[in-house]
């Protein structure tokens, strides 16, 4: 720790030696030793009298001398204040520095945090009735900056020693709007008539306890309003880089997903008469997935007696590569409709399926076809108005009965219910899909999403002690 190298003026109340460190615009000087405020100006006399005071917890004292922001400062006073709201008590005390190339400023502990405030000389100004009368959080913009109501605090002072470029009194009150942006906050201090606009700024802990010698600085608690985001130094590198990354897996997933590839072998007409079938195809070797479409006929010839719509059946899709375990990554479950409607459904979707899986080796492939379910469509047939529930069910009853004996006669003829219909075969290679891309920017999304996530929910912890509320 290095000191001053002061004058000395004796107090007129007790006369213990004072150390001047102030310069020329200091006004009072008060004793550390007896309390008195003396009259800087008029030849040190005695103000006021301050008993009792108990001196704050603080590692600064007054002759201690340190480096801020480039310039030399000296701590000349200590000041302490006190808020009390609601049952919450609030103290923090300020440190009066001087500097004989910049001029005065302050540096307050709070919770440990140190902030370093001096004089802003900008046409600036937000005062308490403005915040009342606010139906939203005021804004005040200074130099391009935008700042944002916090608080607005009344402190008393407890204790103060030192000389200061103003006369504080014991029990003396300050009221002080505050508002907040990113980096800085400025202070609308208003006592009595008097305005000031003060800047302030964070200052490092380890950093300004070296710079004034101090060995054990307080550890700061909890988060401070102009506490800057600690995300990481790579954290805004990180977070723009998911973005361009999220976007480029989404385009590159969309081009691929246009390349549907070439068919590489003739389509392969399979008739609804004669399934269960084994079709056996060839797949060449190509880079790439394969893509196998199955399209069933979209009718049947109706049947001759009955004015029900075509029969259909559902086919179960079931492939095997050329050593005969199922294909991986290709569904065993898949289907296709041949025929009319499917219980209900129109035929355009229900009569296409698709199979897309890796084409791990070329060969001879077989894809089974088996029927897993048929039947007629619109077996409710219709009903007249005005008939009772009795009548409805009974013609329910005879229309079935009467679809299914048609049925049997045209199973027992043919073996098969159908007198006409195909399942179509084609085979596509050379193709690709961005199933993956997709995937990957979603990965990419979660992490933008994470690290902003981070920075809001470290935003919310600053503007947690903010005392605007809706009811405001």
């Amino acid at each position: 720790m290095s000191l001053a190298a002061p004058t000395t003026v004796n107090c007129t109340s007790c006369g213990a030696g004072l150390d001047v460190l102030g310069g020329g615009r200091v006004m009072v000087h008060i004793c550390p030793y007896c309390g008195s405020e003396l009259d800087a100006q008029d030849n040190y006399r005695v103000l006021a009298q301050f008993e009792g005071m108990r001196r704050p917890d603080s590692p600064f004292r007054i002759g201690m001398r340190g480096t801020i922001r480039g310039a030399d400062y000296t701590v000349i006073g200590t000041i302490e204040f006190i808020e009390t709201y609601r049952g919450r008590t609030w103290t923090w005390i300020d440190h009066q520095l001087y500097s004989a190339t910049h001029g005065y400023a302050w540096l307050t502990l709070e919770d440990g945090h140190p902030v370093f405030t001096r004089r802003f000389r900008r046409p600036a100004w937000m005062s308490v009735g403005q915040v009342e009368r606010a139906d939203s959080p005021p804004r005040v913009r200074v130099d391009g900056e935008s700042f944002r109501y916090y608080e607005t605090s009344t402190g008393r002072i407890t204790f103060a020693e030192g000389e200061f470029t103003w006369a504080p009194r014991v029990g003396d009150t300050t009221t002080t709007v505050t508002v907040l942006s990113d980096r800085t906050m400025l202070g609308f201090s208003q006592t009595g008539e008097e305005r000031e606009v003060y800047r302030s700024e964070l200052l490092d802990s380890a950093e300004i306890g070296r710079a004034f010698g101090i060995d054990r600085m307080p550890e700061p608690q909890g988060t401070h309003p102009l506490q800057p985001y600690t995300g990481g130094e790579n954290d805004r590198f990180m977070r723009n880089t998911a973005l361009v990354a999220m976007a480029a897996c989404f385009v590159l997933a969309m081009v691929f997903d246009g390349r549907t590839g070439r068919e590489v072998a003739d389509p392969i007409e399979v008739p609804a008469a004669s399934l269960p079938a084994n079709v056996p195809l060839t797949i060449p070797e190509m880079p790439g997935p394969v893509r196998i479409t199955l399209d069933g006929t979209p009718h049947v010839a109706p049947l001759p007696s009955a004015p029900l719509s075509p029969l259909w059946a559902r086919v179960g899709v079931t492939l095997t590569d050329p050593t005969g375990a199922p294909v991986l990554g290709a569904p065993t479950g898949g289907r296709v409709y041949v025929g009319g409607q499917a219980e209900g459904q129109g035929p355009g979707p229900t009569n296409h399926a698709e199979l897309v899986f890796p084409s791990s080796f070329s060969g001879d492939y077989r894809l089974q076809l088996i029927v897993t379910q048929q039947g007629p469509t619109g077996t409710a047939g219709t009903q007249q108005p005005g008939a009772t529930v009795g009548q409805r069910v009974s013609s329910a009853i005879d229309q079935i009965g009467a679809v299914g004996r048609e049925m049997l006669d045209r199973i027992s003829g043919s073996g098969s219910p159908f007198s006409d219909g195909s399942i179509t075969i084609r085979t596509y290679a050379g193709m690709s899909n961005g199933y993956w891309l997709y995937r990957l920017g979603f990965v990419f999304l979660a992490v933008t999403i994470f690290t902003l996530f981070r920075r809001m929910r470290f935003n919310a912890r600053r503007w947690k002690g903010s005392d605007w509320t809706s009811e405001d």
